[in-house]
C-alpha cells in the first residue's frame, strides 16, 4: 500500500465513524465586532441556556433559529448582566438582518448599559443601543431604530463630574461628522420636539460650526426664540446667549473655510444669517466685527532669512567635515 492510499483510507474510517457516532456538523458562532475584540461570550451575560442559544443564533446570523428560539418563550428583551440585551449583541456583532428582526420584533433600543462591557469607556455607561447606534460608524442600524418607531426625543442620563441629558443630537455629534446631515434628516423625519430642534440648533452652531446643519434644524420649526437652559457642558462655547448673539459669536469661526465636513463655512454662515433676518431678526444690532488680520508678510520674510542661515551653517559645516576625513587619512 502507499502512502496516499493509507492516507485515503484513514480519512474515510474516520469520516464513517462519524457517520456512525454522530458528528455535529453545524457551524459554530464566529466573533466579530466587539465580540471578537474584547472576547464577549453569551455565558458571561446569561446563564439562561436558551437565551445563550439565541445569542449564539444571532451571533451565527441564522435569522430562522433565532425566531424559532423567540416563539419558544424567549422574551427579545431579555437583560443579562451590565444591561446586555440580545438587540445589543447583534448590534455590536454587525449582525444587521437579526439587529431589524429583533426591532421588529419589538425589541427595546433603550435599555440602559450598566458598564461599558469592557470595551475601555468606547461604549458609555448609561447609554442604550439607540444613542450608540446614533454615533457609530454604520448608519443602517440607527435608520433601522426610527423606522421601526424609534422615538427621537430619547434621551439618558449622563454623570460624569456633572449630570446632564444627552439627546440624539448630541449623540449624532459624538459621530463622523460625514453622517451628520444623513442622520439629521432622519431623525427630523421621525419628529423631534421644537425644543430638541433648537437645542440641536444651538450644539451645531456653538461646537460644530455646521451652520448648514443648524439652518436645516431651523427650517424643519426649531422654536429658536425660547430662552436655551443653562447647560454646563457647553459654557465655554456661551450655548446658554441668546440665539442671534450665539450666532454672531461664531461669525470669525466661519472664516476659516472647511470644518467638521463643511465644504464653505462662510457660504453657509451667511446663509443662515440671511434666513434669520428673512424671519424678521436684526442681526446688525448684535454683528461683531472681525478682528483685523495680521500682516504676516514680516513674519515670513524672518523665516525665510532663518533659513537661509540654517542651510548655509549646514553646508559650512558638511565641508569642514569632509576636509577633516581627508586630513586624517593623511595623516595615516
Amino acid at each position: 500500500m502507499t502512502k496516499n492510499q493509507f492516507i485515503k483510507s484513514v480519512f474515510s474510517i474516520l469520516i464513517i465513524s462519524c457517520g456512525f457516532v454522530g458528528c455535529d456538523y453545524s457551524p459554530k458562532p464566529y466573533p466579530t465586532g466587539w465580540h471578537r475584540k474584547v472576547d464577549w461570550k453569551a455565558e458571561k451575560y446569561y446563564t439562561d441556556t436558551k437565551v445563550i442559544q439565541l445569542c449564539n443564533a444571532i451571533e451565527s446570523n441564522k435569522v430562522d433559529l433565532m425566531e424559532s428560539i423567540i416563539k419558544n418563550g424567549v422574551s427579545v428583551d431579555t437583560i443579562g448582566n451590565d444591561g446586555m440585551t440580545p438587540l445589543f449583541w447583534a448590534f455590536a456583532n454587525d449582525r444587521f438582518e437579526a439587529f431589524n428582526r429583533l426591532l421588529e420584533l419589538g425589541a427595546d433600543p433603550e435599555v440602559p448599559f450598566q458598564s461599558d462591557f469592557g470595551t475601555r469607556g468606547v461604549i458609555t455607561t448609561g447609554s442604550n443601543v439607540f444613542h450608540t447606534t446614533a454615533k457609530s460608524e454604520f448608519p443602517k442600524f440607527f435608520m433601522a431604530i426610527l423606522k421601526n418607531g424609534g422615538d427621537p426625543n430619547a434621551t439618558y442620563t449622563w454623570t460624569r463630574g456633572m449630570t446632564v441629558q444627552i439627546n440624539l443630537f448630541d449623540s449624532i455629534k459624538e459621530g463622523p461628522f460625514t453622517a451628520w446631515t444623513e442622520r439629521c434628516e432622519a431623525l427630523i423625519k421621525a419628529g423631534p420636539s421644537k425644543e430638541l430642534l433648537a437645542n440641536g440648533a444651538r450644539d451645531f452652531i456653538a461646537s460644530g460650526s455646521r451652520f448648514d446643519v443648524a439652518l436645516m434644524l431651523l427650517k424643519a420649526g426649531a422654536d429658536y426664540k425660547t430662552p436655551s437652559k443653562f447647560d454646563k457642558r457647553f459654557m465655554m462655547f456661551n450655548k446658554h446667549m441668546p440665539f442671534m448673539e450665539l450666532v454672531a459669536a461664531q461669525e470669525f469661526a466661519s472664516t476659516r473655510g472647511e470644518a467638521y465636513g463643511s465644504i464653505n463655512c462662510r457660504n453657509e454662515y451667511l446663509e443662515l444669517v440671511a434666513w434669520l433676518e428673512a424671519q424678521g431678526e436684526d442681526f446688525k444690532s448684535v454683528q461683531r466685527p472681525l478682528p483685523i488680520p495680521i500682516d504676516r508678510s514680516k513674519d515670513a520674510a524672518k523665516r525665510q532669512k532663518a533659513k537661509e542661515q540654517r542651510e548655509k551653517m549646514k553646508k559650512e559645516a558638511d565641508a569642514v567635515t569632509r576636509q577633516w576625513e581627508r586630513d586624517r587619512h593623511k595623516w595615516k
